[in-house]
């Protein structure tokens, strides 16, 4: 066999167990159990955290549309948004703390769809009220998702996560 031939072979090899162990760890950090904390007191406190981010965010920042409303109009329509981010969150505490107990343990998968499951049930609060009289919203849902929850749901998608952890 050629001096290349073996070096190709070889390369492969390596390159197929080094896939076989990087799925390996894939996995095992897929399942690697999370510590949940299920007080409802220290949810309040991450529920309020997420939410004052986000009306900070867009009463101070404005961004998309809401930079044409002057700061009191801001001010007097955008908080709403930080209350449906509350209640969403809230909401989904109780099925959280109920899989936790059913699973005893709380893995990255289960983090993944809490989160997914958050900012779904967030989208259509959030659309619901965007086409209200009060903010009388021009975009269709997929406009709104894409261009408008979308972008901000990826700015505060840290928050959540280091808010839930830390």
């Amino acid at each position: 066999m050629k001096p290349l031939c073996l070096i190709k072979v070889v390369f492969c090899f390596l390159t197929f167990k080094n896939f076989q162990l990087t799925s390996i760890l894939s996995i095992n950090l897929l399942m690697y159990k999370l510590t949940l904390n299920t007080s409802y007191k220290h949810h309040i406190i991450v529920a309020l955290i997420i939410s004052l981010w986000l009306v900070l965010f867009l009463v101070f920042i404005a961004p998309f549309d809401a930079s044409d409303l002057n700061f009191r109009l801001r001010l007097a329509i955008l908080p709403m948004y930080g209350l449906i981010s509350f209640i969403t969150y809230m909401l989904l505490i109780p099925f959280q703390n109920w899989v936790f107990k059913r699973f005893k343990k709380w893995i990255i998968p289960l983090e993944a769809i809490f989160i997914i499951v958050f900012n779904g049930i967030q989208i259509i609060g959030s659309y619901s009220y965007y086409k209200t009289e009060i903010v009388n919203g021009e975009y269709n849902f997929q406009t709104f998702v894409f261009f408008v929850y979308l972008p901000i749901g990826l700015i505060i998608l840290p928050i959540i996560i280091l808010s839930r952890w830390f």
